[in-house]
C-alpha cells in the first residue's frame, strides 16, 4: 500500500495543475500527451538514465506537459471559446526535444527574464519552464527590467506588450535593448497572434512573437538550445 502512496505523492503537483483549471480541454489534452511521453521515455530511457536518471526525466515531461495545457485551457475558459489549438503530439515532441540529451543540458540551468505587471497571468508557463530546469525572474515594467538587466545576464527575455508604462511597452523595452547593443533573445507574449504583429515583432528585432502557450515553449526551446538566431 505504500508503494502505491508514494507514487500518488510522486505525480500530486501534476494533478494540482489540472484541479486548478477546470477547464476539459486542458485535462483532454494532457490526457492525448501523456501517451507521447511514455513511449519516448521508453524509447531512449538508457540514455536519459546516464543524463538525468529515468524518473526526474519522466517527471520533468509530466509537469511541463501538464501546466501547458493547463495554460491553453485558462485561456480557452476565458475567451469562452476554444481560440488555442492544443496540438498533443506537438506538445509531447517539444517536450521530448527539451528533456532529452544534449538539449535537456542545454536548457537546464539557463535564465529567462519574463516581464510582465500582472505575472500570475503566466503562472502555468512559468512552471513549464521551471520544470525544465529554467530559472525564470520576473519584473513589473520596463525601467525595473532594464535595471535588472544592466545587473544581471538573462539567456531569453519574455515581455509582455501593454503595461502601465505604455499599451506598446514590449517594444519600448525591445527598442532601449537593441539601442544600447544587448542582442539577448527577446520574445513577445501578449494577447495578438496575428500575422501582422509578428512581422512587426520580426521587424523591430524580437526572435517572435505569440499568445499560444506551446508556441511559446516552442520557440523557448529553440532558442536556448540554439535552433533559431
Amino acid at each position: 500500500m505504500s508503494n502505491w502512496v508514494e507514487r500518488f505523492l510522486q505525480f500530486r503537483p501534476y494533478f494540482e495543475i489540472l484541479h486548478a483549471v477546470s477547464s476539459t480541454l486542458a485535462i483532454l489534452t494532457w490526457l492525448v500527451a501523456v501517451p507521447f511521453l511514455i513511449i519516448t521515455w521508453r524509447r531512449s530511457k538508457a540514455v536519459k538514465f546516464r543524463v538525468f536518471g529515468i524518473e526526474a526525466t519522466f517527471q520533468q515531461g509530466m509537469e511541463t506537459a501538464a501546466a501547458i495545457g493547463a495554460a491553453a485551457g485558462k485561456y480557452s475558459t476565458l475567451a469562452g471559446e476554444q481560440q488555442i489549438q492544443l496540438r498533443p503530439s506537438a506538445l509531447a515532441r517539444t517536450v521530448e526535444s527539451a528533456i532529452a540529451a544534449p538539449q535537456g543540458r542545454r536548457i537546464a540551468g539557463r535564465s529567462i527574464l519574463w516581464v510582465d505587471d500582472n505575472p500570475p497571468n503566466n503562472e502555468y508557463e512559468r512552471r513549464a519552464l521551471t520544470a525544465l530546469g529554467i530559472t525564470v525572474t520576473n519584473a513589473l515594467d520596463t525601467e525595473p527590467a532594464l535595471k535588472q538587466l544592466g545587473a544581471a545576464k538573462y539567456d531569453l527575455i519574455i515581455s509582455d506588450m501593454g503595461r502601465p508604462s505604455g499599451k506598446r511597452a514590449g517594444y519600448a523595452l525591445l527598442q532601449a535593448l537593441r539601442e544600447r547593443e544587448d542582442k539577448t533573445p527577446f520574445l513577445i507574449y501578449s494577447s495578438s497572434n496575428a500575422p501582422e504583429h509578428k512581422q512587426e515583432a520580426a521587424q523591430r528585432g524580437a526572435q517572435g512573437a505569440t499568445n499560444d502557450p506551446l508556441e511559446l515553449l516552442e520557440l523557448v526551446v529553440e532558442l536556448l538550445t540554439g535552433g533559431r538566431e
